[in-house]
C-alpha cells in the first residue's frame, strides 16, 4: 500500500502556536542585537571612565556620566523586555533548534555586564580612595594654617593706648 501523499506546501504551514512563537524568537533577537550594541557601547564608555577617574579628570568624568545615564536607561528597559521575552518563550518552548543560537547571545550579553558591573565596583573604590587622599590632604592644610596661625599676630590683640614713655 501506497502513503497518502500530501498537499504540496504542507511543511511550511505553521499553526498559530507557532507563527506566534515564531515571532517572539525573531523579535527576541533583534532585541538580543540591541542589546549587545547597547552594552559595547557602554564596556567602551566604562574603559574611558576608568581613564578618567585615573587622570582625576572631574569634569570630563562627569560629561561622560551624563552621556553614560541614557546609555544605561535604555539597556535596562531593553534588559526588562528581554525577561519578559524570555519568560514567555519558556512558558511555550519552541524547538531546541530554535533557540539554539539565543543562549548564546545571553551568555555573551551577559558576560559583558559582568564585566561592565566589576569595573563599576572597581571604579568605585578608586574614587572612595581618592577622596579620602584628598580629604586627607585638605585636613593638612587646614592643620598647617592653624599652625601658621600661632605663630602669627591675631587681629584681636591690640597695642597699648596708654604708655609711659618719659620712665
Amino acid at each position: 500500500m501506497r502513503p497518502r501523499r500530501r498537499p504540496r506546501g504542507w511543511r511550511s504551514r505553521m499553526t498559530t502556536h507557532e507563527a506566534g512563537v515564531e515571532a517572539k524568537i525573531t523579535e527576541l533577537r533583534a532585541l538580543l542585537d540591541r542589546q549587545h550594541a547597547a552594552l559595547d557601547e557602554l564596556d567602551a564608555i566604562s574603559r574611558r571612565q576608568r581613564a578618567l577617574i585615573e587622570a582625576a579628570d572631574g569634569p570630563g568624568l562627569l560629561s561622560l556620566l551624563k552621556s553614560r545615564a541614557g546609555l544605561l536607561e535604555k539597556a535596562e528597559a531593553g534588559a526588562a523586555t528581554l525577561a519578559r521575552l524570555r519568560q514567555e518563550l519558556e512558558l511555550a518552548p519552541p524547538g531546541r533548534e530554535a533557540l539554539a543560537g539565543l543562549h548564546d547571545r545571553f551568555a555573551a550579553i551577559e558576560g559583558i555586564a559582568g564585566r561592565i558591573a566589576g569595573r563599576d565596583r572597581e571604579d568605585e573604590a578608586l574614587l572612595c580612595r581618592q577622596r579620602d587622599r584628598v580629604a586627607g590632604e585638605l585636613a593638612e592644610l587646614a592643620m598647617g594654617r592653624r599652625a601658621m596661625g600661632a605663630y602669627t599676630a591675631s587681629g584681636g590683640a591690640q597695642s597699648p593706648r596708654y604708655q609711659d614713655r618719659r620712665g
